[in-house]
């Protein structure tokens, strides 16, 4: 006799799916802050050369 395929709860899939979403955005904003601050510190940069140009 052929035994079905065992398959989780489906609450348990959607909880898994949405716990990977998560994950997966916030992930994304790690790399959005990253880049953030790394602008940020050019910007900052840029400033600086443009006073001790200026001055």
């Amino acid at each position: 006799m052929i035994q079905p395929a065992i398959t989780p709860p489906r609450h348990f899939v959607l909880a898994h799916s949405a716990m990977d979403l998560f994950f997966i955005f916030l992930l994304k904003v790690s790399l959005f802050m990253d880049e953030l601050e790394t602008f940020d510190r050019e910007a900052k940069a840029i400033r600086r050369e443009d006073r001790k140009n200026s001055a």
